[in-house]
C-alpha cells in the first residue's frame, strides 16, 4: 500500500502581464513536502520494503534534493542511505541541501572526476548487496510516474477548469514528474487540455527527453500503460530547451530574475529545477498564454 500524500493545492496568482495559475505541491507530505517526496512515497519505498532491501542507494548532483529526500525519508524510514554524488555549479543552495542530507544520516560517495575510481567502486559495491535497493536517477520509477499520475487525476477532478489551460509548466530532469503529469492529464481528460511545458535543466538537450522514453517505454512493457495511451502522453509533453544556460545548477540573468519575481509572490525557486521553470511560464504568460506553474521544490530541513 503507497503512503498517503496530499493532492497538491492551485490558486491564482496575477504575474505581470498575464494570469499564472499555482499548483503547489510543497506541502504533500510534512516533512520536506516537493515532487521528491511525492516520488519516493508514491511507492519507491514500498518497492523496497516488499524487496526486503535495507539499505538504499541511488546518485545525483552535489546538492540534489532527490538524493536528500531519499536521505531523510529513506531514514525514517529505517534504511540505511547511499549516494554516489558528482559535481555541479557551487552555490549555497547546492550546499545547504547537501549538508541536510549527511546530517539525516546520508552515506556520501563523492566522484571529483571520471577517474575518481575508489568512490564510485564503493557505491557499486553496495548497489550490489543482496539488501540494496537502487534507486535510479532522479527517482523516476514506474512507480514514482504512477504517483504523480494519480495526484493530477485529482487535481483535475478538484478544478476541472485546469483543462482550459493552454500549458502546465515544470522542470524537467529525470522526466518521472513532468511524465506523470502528461499520463495524468490523459487519464482525466483525453486529447483535450493544456500540454506540459517541461523546462530542460541540463545539458546534453537530447539527455531528459531520452530518460522519458526509457521510462515510458518501461511502463508500456510493465502494462501501467497501453500503447494508445502512450502516444497521448508523447503528444502531451512537449520539451524547452530555452533556459539551460549556463548549466545545470546555475541561473541565467532572466532566470534570476524570475526568481526574484518568484520571491514576491512567496516563492522560494532554485537556480537549478524550479528558476528554469518559472522564467519559462513567466514568458509564457506574457505571450498571453494561460499558464500554470507546478512547483516541484520542497523544504530544506534547517540544521540543527
Amino acid at each position: 500500500m503507497t503512503s498517503a500524500i496530499a493532492t497538491p493545492t492551485m490558486c491564482f496568482s496575477q504575474v505581470f502581464n498575464g494570469a499564472i495559475a499555482l499548483i503547489d505541491d510543497r506541502d504533500c507530505e510534512p516533512t520536506l513536502g516537493g515532487n521528491k517526496a511525492r516520488k519516493l512515497l508514491g511507492g519507491i519505498l514500498d518497492d523496497a520494503r516488499a524487496r526486503g532491501a535495507r539499505v538504499l542507494i541511488t546518485c545525483g548532483a552535489h546538492g540534489s534534493h532527490h538524493v536528500l529526500a531519499t536521505a531523510v525519508l529513506g531514514a525514517q524510514a529505517g534504511f540505511e542511505v547511499h549516494a554516489l554524488l558528482w559535481p555541479q555549479a557551487p552555490s549555497l543552495h547546492a550546499d545547504s541541501v547537501l549538508a541536510a542530507g549527511l546530517r539525516a544520516g546520508l552515506h556520501a560517495h563523492h566522484v571529483q572526476t571520471a577517474r575518481d575510481i575508489p568512490a564510485a567502486w564503493a557505491a557499486l559495491r553496495i548497489a550490489l548487496r543482496r539488501e540494496a535497493f537502487v534507486i535510479p536517477l532522479g527517482g523516476s520509477t514506474v512507480a514514482s510516474l504512477e504517483a504523480h499520475a494519480r495526484a493530477t487525476v485529482d487535481l483535475v477532478a478538484e478544478h476541472p477548469n485546469i483543462a482550459d489551460l493552454d500549458a502546465i509548466v515544470l522542470p524537467l530532469g529525470s522526466g518521472g514528474t513532468a511524465l506523470g503529469v502528461a499520463l495524468g492529464l490523459v487519464r482525466a481528460l483525453g486529447d483535450r487540455g493544456p500540454r506540459v511545458e517541461g523546462v530542460l535543466v541540463s545539458h546534453p538537450s537530447f539527455g531528459s527527453p531520452l530518460l522519458v522514453e526509457i521510462l515510458l517505454a518501461r511502463a508500456v512493457t510493465n502494462g501501467v500503460v497501453d500503447s494508445r495511451t502512450a502516444r497521448l502522453v508523447r503528444s502531451r509533453l512537449h520539451t524547452n530547451a530555452s533556459y539551460i544556460d549556463p548549466g545545470y545548477g546555475a541561473a541565467s540573468a532572466r532566470v534570476l530574475e524570475a526568481m526574484k519575481a518568484g520571491e514576491s509572490l512567496g516563492l522560494t525557486l532554485d537556480p537549478t529545477y524550479t528558476g528554469k521553470a518559472f522564467a519559462a511560464a513567466l514568458d509564457l504568460a506574457r505571450e498571453g498564454q494561460r499558464v500554470a506553474f507546478w512547483m516541484t521544490l520542497g523544504h530544506v530541513p534547517a540544521g540543527q
